[in-house]
């Protein structure tokens, strides 16, 4: 996204045109709604290429390279959040006119466009995680919806935390998903650092489900991090460069190359310093295993 200024709510800053080239804006009007108009508009013409996905031609669309014609609220199937954080779920009553699609549907189709073989659901907000009843119901959209995307051509997956590792008597969320997503439809980004911090093992982990786990985020933690799985509290500390940490990344990796792992990412939440440098940090350790 744009850079924000934030004393009359989010803006668009227009310099930063001279380092972000283009621009995708799904469902949102800021050349109408932003508290700045010329500030945002300024913003977007200087932009060498804008996508704009709306029902109609807004303002924000005048200046846009491509519209993507999209389906009004009963012209498709799925949730809405408001901006008082209200999710709303709606079925479609009537088709699209002409040749407006779902929302869902033109994403899945620029991902397939641009050679993306993965879609990921990267978390769910603390309202929608509301007992053992909550996970089947997501689970159970998650299925619906990994139908949609294996039929684009790509495989729908799941990126963990650690709220998916506190639960239940003899059961966790984690457990829940694992066994109610259909194997065919629904895979996993598994976050090594989030298995840790939870108190997991996550090269058990790996091995106990060899075939469902595509995708690996590796980030370790400090040393002596105590257990924890509300991901709003932890401190920036926790967060360690790859080998800099606690984590038994040989084992790891040793376990994801058995089991099935395609591909994997280094990813670091918080950093000390330059986040490059600590990318840096990663990488040469990954290389020095020579696995």
């Amino acid at each position: 996204p744009f850079p924000y200024r934030r004393p009359f709510g989010p803006t668009i800053n227009p310099t930063a045109a001279e380092k972000l080239k283009g621009k995708y804006i799904m469902g949102e009007d800021p050349a109408m709604s932003d508290p700045d108009l010329h500030h945002v508009r300024q913003a977007l013409a200087a932009l060498e290429h804008l996508v704009v996905q709306d029902i109609f031609l807004t303002e924000t669309a005048a200046f846009a390279d491509v519209v993507l014609p999209a389906g009004a609220f009963p012209e498709k199937t799925g949730t809405i959040t408001n901006t008082n954080r209200q999710v709303q779920l709606g079925r479609r009553a009537l088709n699209p006119p002409g040749e407006a699609r779902q929302d869902w549907w033109i994403i899945q189709q620029i991902a397939r466009r641009l050679g993306l073989r993965y879609m990921v659901i990267p978390y769910l907000m603390p309202r929608e995680r509301r007992g053992r009843n909550s996970f089947l119901w997501f689970a159970d959209r998650m299925n619906l919806a990994g139908e949609k995307v294996r039929a684009a051509g790509m495989r729908l997956c799941y990126h963990n935390h650690g709220f998916e590792f506190s639960g239940w008597s003899g059961s966790t969320p984690f457990d829940v998903l694992m066994e109610r997503f259909d194997p065919k439809l629904v895979a996993w980004e598994l976050d090594v650092f989030w298995c840790s911090l939870a108190g997991y093992d996550p090269a058990e982990i790996i091995r106990k489900y060899p075939g469902r786990i595509p995708l690996l985020h590796l980030m370790d933690k400090r040393k002596g991090a105590r257990r924890q799985t509300d991901e709003r509290v932890v401190k920036p500390d926790l967060f360690k460069a790859v080998g800099s940490g606690e984590l038994d990344f040989p084992a790891i990796l040793r376990a994801a190359a058995r089991a099935g792992v395609r591909h994997y990412f280094v990813e670091q939440d918080e950093c000390p310093g330059d986040p490059i440098a600590s990318l840096r940090t990663s990488y040469r350790y990954l290389r020095s295993l020579n696995l």
